[in-house]
């Protein structure tokens, strides 16, 4: 890469075309959880791990564990579920969602 910011760059555009995946799929729900939206929750999920899997090791080939680009890709992890957590349950009647849907939704 021609810089040293051109990683990080790449490793947000990333993240935010997984974001758009998740507004994509789950907005037009408008908080129906179900066995689908759990399952799809769980696959972003996924993705997100590869996501951080990936660019933490080319970060980590630059930078050691405390550089602060390494720690902002921690971050934006936890960020990111939870962000997907939120869209997903955008919109939920709480006192229509049964016990099973919430046990499911413990991942």
């Amino acid at each position: 890469m021609a810089s040293e910011t051109d990683p990080r760059l790449v490793a947000s555009v990333e993240l935010v075309n997984i974001r758009v995946r998740v507004v994509e799929h789950l907005g037009p729900l408008h908080g129906k959880v179900d066995s689908q939206t759990i399952a799809f929750v769980k696959r972003i999920f996924a993705d997100l791990q590869d996501w951080h899997r990936e660019w933490y090791g080319i970060h980590r080939q630059k930078y050691d564990d405390q550089a602060i680009v390494v720690k902002i890709l921690e971050v934006e992890l936890v960020y990111a579920q939870l962000w997907t957590v939120c869209v997903a349950l955008r919109g939920v009647q709480w006192d229509k969602v049964s016990c099973e849907q919430v046990s499911q939704i413990r991942c």
